[in-house]
């Protein structure tokens, strides 16, 4: 068994504030900086050296590792080699002196999908997450005095940038008016800053989705990670309103393609009626968000051997180490009730159980790691009932197991 990584929530990125005034006063609605204690305290998490590790041991694709300066995107052939595997299998061979001299010019370096390839920051995306109940994914940012990276532009989720090593400064303009679908401000359209916000290591920065902002790198080499935090839209909800309203003619709207005014206004206005019944219900936010919920994938976690207990070729104690826990990997997990029993909606699947299993699964959901004989706690020592559940998840890719 590995070594225990230092867990990071989402206490830790809001300090001084705190998580609950964060969900309360800050997301979603306005910027925010959080100095916590500056310095060294996200050392434990992710630095140069991670980075490094990551570029040389992984085989990165030009979507997972982008280069930018002044706004545009580097051709990824300028430091990306293609080549072939034996089997002819094409792969792209990283050029580090082609890189490191992007990197000298004034080019950002962009790490997409770091959440996947590191522990330490799959956890705190995983906590993040499991906290805000919205889909995360990190990116990490390595820029050298004068960088600009993509210029002015806006983002389509919220961010929290922690600052790692370096200085780095943000001017930030407001949710200011632009073409929906812009992503870079054209002249005029970011409006003026309202904030010019340097900063430091151990500091983070909230932004919500729709700000315009750019940020460059003052004394370096500045190093951050970027949480993109996806909360729905209206568009969002629209749609899902869309998916659930019933196959019924009279809402066909394909049937007026050819036909008069008269028959399109009348559809259009009976598809309103049938939105305005659902709209009318308040039950409709939290129908849709529990729909959200149980839908969202699990994260990706394996754990072998135990995940293959039950297979033919079992081993004869495959149970874990009772000093050992597990780990819900789907940090939106909805527990429901049934006629037949407990069950749980999580990575887009539903799973029964005993309705006696209900508080071992209502502690799976506080997405904290939990030794296997907490669990059996629950059901007075009844390690087998525990166990079955258990390796039923496991297989189900809904739980890893790791140390306490």
């Amino acid at each position: 068994m590995s070594s225990p990584v230092r867990a990071y929530g989402l206490h830790d990125l809001t300090a001084p504030l705190g998580a609950v005034a964060f969900r309360r006063d800050v997301h979603g609605r306005t910027f925010h900086l959080f100095t916590g204690e500056p310095g060294d305290r996200f050392d434990a998490l992710f630095g140069w050296q991670d980075l490094n590790s990551l570029l040389s041991h992984h085989r990165l694709t030009p979507r997972q590792l982008r280069v930018v300066r002044d706004g545009k995107l580097i051709a990824s052939d300028e430091y990306m080699v293609p080549e072939l595997t034996r089997r002819q299998v094409p792969w792209h061979r990283l050029d580090p002196g082609a890189l490191a001299a992007e990197a000298r010019s004034g080019a950002t370096l962009v790490l997409s999908e770091v959440d996947a390839f590191h522990a330490g920051v799959g956890r705190l995306a995983a906590a993040v997450e499991h906290e805000l109940r919205e889909r995360v994914e990190v990116t990490a940012y390595a820029a050298w005095p004068g960088a600009k990276g993509y210029g002015t532009h806006r983002d389509d989720h919220d961010v929290l940038v922690l600052q790692l090593g370096g200085r780095k400064r943000w001017r930030l303009h407001g949710r200011a008016a632009g073409p929906a679908g812009a992503a870079l401000a054209a002249d005029g359209t970011a409006g003026p800053a309202v904030a010019d916000v340097v900063l430091e290591p151990g500091q983070v920065l909230y932004l919500p989705r729709g700000w315009w902002h750019s940020a460059c790198a003052e004394e370096g080499p500045s190093l951050h990670l970027t949480l993109g935090v996806w909360r729905p839209t209206a568009a969002d909800l629209l749609g899902w309103l869309g998916s659930v309203l019933p196959d019924d003619p009279e809402l066909d709207v394909t049937a007026v393609r050819d036909k008069g005014p008269g028959a399109r206004a009348g559809v259009l206005s009976r598809l309103r009626a049938a939105l305005d019944e659902r709209l009318a219900d308040p039950a409709v936010l939290e129908t849709f968000f529990a729909e959200r919920d149980a839908a969202h994938p699990a994260r990706t976690a394996f754990a072998f051997p135990y995940a293959a207990a039950d297979g033919p070729v079992a081993s004869p104690d495959p149970e874990p180490d009772l000093d050992a826990g597990v780990r819900l990997t789907a940090t939106r997990a909805v527990i429901e009730e049934s006629p037949h029993g407990v069950v749980l909606r999580a990575g887009g699947a539903a799973r029964r159980f005993d309705p006696a299993l209900r508080p071992v699964l209502s502690t799976l959901l506080t997405g904290r790691t939990v030794a296997l004989a907490d669990l059996a706690a629950h059901l007075d020592g009844d390690r087998a009932a525990v166990r079955r559940a258990v390796l039923d998840l496991l297989a189900a890719g809904l739980l890893t197991v790791e140390t306490a």
